[in-house]
């Protein structure tokens, strides 16, 4: 298994540098280190680094990526998914305050449809969740989806300052006590999303620490 220096920049994981654009292969003793690395985990989500089974090809989706940084099995995977629409995941980072609900916005600039994801958190409880909805926080789609105006002469921006939801993907999804929660729906999105914002609802329980939160957002263009 390597390590895939995808950034224009040494980066340097457990003491280990990687010149941009180089592989470094782990060794097995020291794989379960490098899987709760917090800086190459956030580096996989952010498009800086991959994993490869080879050293040469990287694996196609980031939860494929985590998966078999954690030692789970991997299947081989083919480059094109259904309806011969081609991967191209994404990645964001954030973190939720402790004992409270906290909302986290990637806007999508590009076509893309979503089919789940992956969350790597670290101060996670038993009880907190995840939701995913989906956001018009530009009102690119008022009069078209929606009415034009919340009321006569009452704007959305005025109504709804932070977007109107459109659809919930997730919602109140327990978090994995480990860490590691996977979302994979085979039900792909028919409508890219271009122009909307997929916003991110996490709810801690936890009283003493923030929670640190990764995501990987399985997309497909």
């Amino acid at each position: 298994m390597f390590i895939h220096n995808i950034s224009d920049s040494e980066k340097t994981y457990i003491g280990q540098p990687i010149a941009a654009g180089g592989f470094y292969a782990i060794p097995e003793t020291k794989r379960s280190a490098y899987s709760v690395d917090e800086v190459l985990l956030a580096d996989i989500m952010n498009d800086n680094a991959a994993i490869s089974i080879d050293g040469s090809n990287d694996l196609e989706e980031k939860a494929s990526m985590i998966k078999v940084l954690f030692g789970n099995e991997f299947t081989t995977q083919t480059t094109m998914a259904e309806g011969g629409k081609r991967k191209s995941d994404r990645g964001m980072s954030f973190t939720a305050t402790k004992n409270s609900t906290t909302t986290a916005d990637y806007l999508i600039t590009e076509d893309l449809q979503i089919k789940g994801g992956v969350l790597i958190t670290e101060n996670n409880k038993i009880f907190d969740q995840i939701g995913m909805d989906i956001v018009d926080t530009t009102y690119l789609y008022a009069g078209v989806w929606y009415p034009a105006e919340y009321a006569p002469g009452v704007p959305w921006s005025v109504a709804a300052p932070n977007g109107v939801p459109l659809h919930s993907y997730i919602k109140d999804f327990p978090v994995m006590t480990d860490g590691k929660t996977f979302i994979d729906n085979d039900a792909i999105t028919t409508t890219p999303l271009n122009g909307l914002t997929i916003r991110i609802i996490y709810k801690s329980t936890g009283t003493v620490d923030d929670v640190k939160c990764n995501i990987g957002i399985l997309a497909y263009s």
